[in-house]
């Protein structure tokens, strides 16, 4: 269901469907890929745990949304 809603609201609000997304709010982490964005939502411990910052922290920062 969750699914959804989240395609219907990424169509409305920004033009256009995402091609995929993985997880579930209860995992943790929900990965949305719109092919040349790739948006992590993240629970604060999920967060910690895989510390994409630390990885990509040469790439450039486009938006940090807290």
């Amino acid at each position: 269901m969750y699914k959804r809603q989240a395609l219907e609201s990424a169509k409305r609000l920004g033009g256009r469907m995402p091609r995929g997304v993985e997880g579930q709010p209860g995992d943790g982490w929900v990965l949305v890929d719109f092919g040349d964005v790739v948006i992590h939502l993240f629970s604060p411990e999920k967060r910690d745990y895989y510390d994409l910052e630390s990885l990509w922290h040469a790439g450039r920062v486009v938006v940090r949304m807290q």
